[in-house]
């Protein structure tokens, strides 16, 4: 077999356009092999700065796990914490506090400007009441005086007629607790305290009447005094001091009675001077 030299076409294609011969391209070991181990070298890296910012975060943990720790068994720790919290609800206190003073306070003015027509109605309400109360509460008087009896020698008799021209039905427990004979026109001073007459509890019906017995035992007047008032030289008169029941309450009104004829009673006048009142022997 021949050997064979390259041609020279051979030759001149190994040269670029212009002419000058191609120079083949060598990489450098020393080159080559550091690229190839520079991505070791990054990772180490990567890997050291991470380990330094990993103690990092575990030293700062430490240092603050060990200061709450500190501070939790600290005494003043907790009395600031208590302070913070103290003054924190103050300031919430003190906030709607304010607000509930400044709606009270509008409140208050909204009842000061209402004031004239609240205490008209109250007026109003109270009137209505006692309107409602008199309608319903009885009114006791006298309707009429009878004596039945009136001799030297026998027990003096007399009636009173009371009448209820209410709406209630009263108990009346108290009336007559004096009886007397005088020269003169009695007055309601004239009515000296003596032994109460305590009524039996009459009860009068509304719109009704209701008729009181009063009996006077011999002796309680002389013979001539009986014969004065017979003959219209003296004056017979009574008096004591009501007490009934009202819509379960008490009340009273004073009584005094006189006649000079034995039929017609009068009431007592409160304007005349004090007069003497006659007392049995």
């Amino acid at each position: 077999m021949v050997d064979k030299f390259p041609s020279g076409n051979q030759d001149e294609s190994r040269t670029n356009d212009s002419g000058d011969p191609e120079v083949p391209i060598v990489a450098h070991p020393h080159e080559a092999s550091t690229k190839k181990q520079e991505p070791g070298k990054y990772a180490r890296r990567t890997a050291h700065y991470i380990s330094i910012a990993y103690q990092f975060v575990l030293a700062s943990l430490g240092w603050l796990f060990k200061g709450v720790k500190i501070a939790f068994q600290s005494a003043n720790f907790w009395i600031a914490i208590a302070t913070v919290v103290i003054a924190v609800s103050t300031s919430i206190y003190a906030y709607y506090a304010g607000k509930q003073w400044k709606a009270m306070d509008r409140q208050l003015d909204q009842m000061i400007k209402q004031m004239p027509e609240l205490q008209k109605s109250a007026k109003a309400a109270e009137d209505s009441a006692q309107i409602a109360k008199d309608a319903l509460r009885p009114y006791l008087s006298i309707e009429a005086i009878k004596v039945v009896v009136f001799k030297p020698s026998k027990p003096i008799f007399f009636w009173i007629i009371w009448k209820n021209d209410g709406n209630s039905p009263t108990i009346i427990n108290k009336s007559v607790r004096w009886t007397a004979i005088s020269a003169t026109i009695p007055t309601e001073k004239s009515c000296v305290p003596g032994n109460e007459q305590l009524t039996q509890h009459l009860v009068v019906t509304p719109h009704n009447t209701r008729p009181q017995s009063i009996e006077i035992p011999v002796g309680r007047f002389r013979p001539d005094q009986i014969a004065d008032v017979i003959n219209g030289r003296q004056y017979f008169w009574f008096c004591g001091n009501v007490v009934y029941t009202s819509l379960e309450k008490q009340e009273s009104f004073p009584l005094c009675s006189y006649t000079a004829d034995l039929k017609l009673f009068q009431e007592c006048k409160a304007d005349q001077g004090e007069e003497r009142a006659a007392t049995p022997n």
